[in-house]
């Protein structure tokens, strides 16, 4: 897996970064205000992150010569299925199966903590847990959205109502353990 992304990364990143710091010059002097470096870095970070998300989630788009949606690569029902697949792979025993169905819930809900980090960051009016609830679960919903068209053009990713569930709890929890107290004690403009 990790292999399949440094490529696409670097390549990504190494467009991203010139693109992102145009963007910025232009916007900071476009507004002609004091430049703080630490909310700079925030942003960045907040870009990367961004970018790293799409990077796992849609980019690289593996592709099989099946362009057409499969129902069992669709899951609306919520928790039922990721239930039933976490007990069964735990009952039998297999560990490598076992680090794989930790891998997808914990990852799920990995990924999108630092969303709920870092939005009352950034911005002051995005620091309510209703904001970050529907920020996360739209986002959430436009990745499996994404997944979804582009099983159409082959693209072998499943659709999951469970990971727009996780990665909104993921990113509600980083809002309540980190993103809210750090958020009371940010002072950039």
């Amino acid at each position: 897996m990790l292999h399949q992304l440094i490529k696409p990364a670097l390549v990504i990143f190494s467009l991203a970064l010139p693109l992102w710091i145009i963007l910025r010059l232009i916007i900071n002097g476009y507004k002609k205000q004091q430049v703080s470096p630490g909310r700079e870095f925030l942003l960045f970070v907040c870009y990367v992150y961004f970018i790293g998300i799409l990077l796992l989630t849609v980019v690289p788009i593996p592709m099989t010569r099946h362009p057409t949606p499969k129902l069992d690569r669709i899951n609306f029902v919520p928790v039922v299925h990721t239930f039933r697949e976490f007990v069964a792979t735990f009952s039998r025993g297999r560990s490598f199966m076992k680090i794989l169905a930790l891998e997808n819930v914990l990852g799920n809900i990995v990924l999108f903590f630092p969303l709920g980090v870092l939005l009352p960051l950034i911005s002051p009016r995005l620091c309510s847990f209703k904001q970050i609830l529907l920020i996360a679960f739209l986002a959430s919903t436009a990745i499996e959205f994404i997944q979804f068209i582009s099983q159409h053009f082959g693209n072998y990713r499943s659709v999951d109502i469970d990971d727009v569930i996780l990665n909104t709890l993921g990113a509600v929890l980083g809002f309540v353990i980190a993103g809210k107290p750090l958020a009371r004690n940010n002072n950039w403009p």
